[in-house]
């Protein structure tokens, strides 16, 4: 190689998702796995700096959002969180929402949209927001994210327990929530240590007033144990591209650049960009989604589960190296990262056995690599591990007021 070569090398890189030669500064780092779902404490296989900045943007808002930011994503998000509350530190206690649903039949300005949120403790929260580009958007709990920044509407939240302990969760959890939309608390006074996070609800002003008929219907549908008219948009595949991108993550971390060149990753890089699903769809990679995965690993997924956990296995199935993916909520999904029978040989032992990581988002911890033998004889009770026994104390650790 000559010298300006070299000197060539110091100052470009190559993206490992768009494939093109860029410079070292324009590169950033990337979370494999999403950081909203307890990507930041997982170790380094799950992180790269050969990703460029404007993918990283990219695939953070269209990529990984789209799977976060759906109405399962959220749902994954909420299950088993609240496990690993304890009552020594509740003013710091934050749980994320789930999102229910979009109202329908409620009285709302032409350019707005009702969203239902269910707090801590059932806590009932209703967000009135403007509608934007809610063709692109729509499938987004929340809506476009970036929009949220400059207008972020109206929230309103309803307690559903009078316990201390809950109502300081809540009001914790609506905050962190709902950062920058003008917050209200409807069915109880503010009290004088939170005045400064929420807004006062003036019932004389018209769109308080409106916001609040939007309120009442849904708390009074909730007292006659009655159903509210909504809707839930949901993608086809709000997961196929974000499979692509952990598998082209992980392949690049575990096998370098001859990945990285090979004919899979193309495929991958293809699938990772393809917007339209049925293009998509065509393309010869191979997985198992979020809504069609629970099948073929019905049988084992109780035995990989951990409550409030995702857990990530890699495994070498007939010559491919695969990804397994078990949620919080007992859900699958799963992709082939290589079929190159050559480049998985070059794999170590401790892959060939099978690996295992589990990362837990609401406390920011995670656990592994496991050898995958080592973490089934942990769950099927046949020998404790003493990093899972660790983390297993930090469930239900304390006896939580009753909801």
């Amino acid at each position: 190689m000559s010298d300006n070569q070299d000197a060539s090398s110091d100052v470009t890189r190559r993206c490992i998702y768009c494939g093109r030669d860029k410079p070292v500064v324009e590169f950033t780092d990337e979370h494999i796995w999403p950081d909203a779902l307890g990507g930041d404490c997982l170790p380094s296989t799950w992180r790269t700096n050969d990703v460029c900045g404007k993918c990283n943007n990219l695939a953070g808002l269209f990529v990984d959002g789209v799977f976060i930011k759906s109405f399962f994503g959220s749902a994954e998000r909420w299950h088993g969180a609240h496990d690993y509350l304890t009552l020594s530190d509740v003013d710091r206690a934050v749980l994320p929402l789930a999102y229910l649903s979009r109202l329908t039949d409620v009285p709302l300005a032409d350019n707005e949209v009702a969203e239902f949120w269910s707090g801590p403790c059932g806590a009932h929260v209703i967000h009135i927001r403007p509608t934007l580009d809610e063709a692109t958007w729509s499938s987004y709990a929340g809506g476009d994210p970036r929009a949220r920044k400059l207008a972020a509407g109206r929230a309103y939240m309803s307690f559903t327990s009078t316990n201390p302990f809950w109502i300081t969760v809540a009001v914790n959890s609506f905050k962190a929530h709902f950062r920058r939309a003008k917050r209200y608390l409807v069915n109880s006074n503010v009290p004088p240590q939170w005045s400064a996070d929420f807004s006062t609800l003036d019932p004389t002003d018209a769109m308080t007033a409106r916001d609040l008929v939007v309120v009442k219907h849904v708390a009074d549908a909730s007292r006659r144990k009655q159903s509210v008219r909504s809707t839930i948009e949901m993608r086809v595949d709000q997961d196929g591209r974000l499979l692509a991108k952990i598998a082209l993550g992980l392949g690049h971390n575990l096998l370098g650049k001859t990945f990285d060149d090979s004919p899979y990753a193309a495929l991958l890089r293809q699938a990772l960009w393809e917007k339209d699903f049925q293009k998509r769809q065509s393309l010869p990679v191979r997985g198992s989604g979020y809504l069609n995965g629970g099948n073929a690993l019905a049988a084992i997924v109780p035995v990989l589960h951990w409550p409030g956990a995702w857990v990530l296995m890699l495994n070498i199935v007939k010559g491919s190296l695969v990804l397994t993916v078990v949620s919080p909520g007992k859900m699958s999904m799963g992709i082939v990262v290589t079929d190159d029978s050559q480049l998985v040989s070059e794999l170590g032992p401790d892959v060939h056995d099978g690996i295992v990581w589990l990362t837990v988002p609401s406390i920011q911890e995670s656990v592994g690599p496991l050898p995958q033998p080592t973490y089934i004889a942990h769950q099927i009770g046949a020998e404790p591990n003493d990093m899972l026994q660790a983390l297993a104390v930090k469930r239900n650790r304390d006896v939580l007021p009753p909801c």
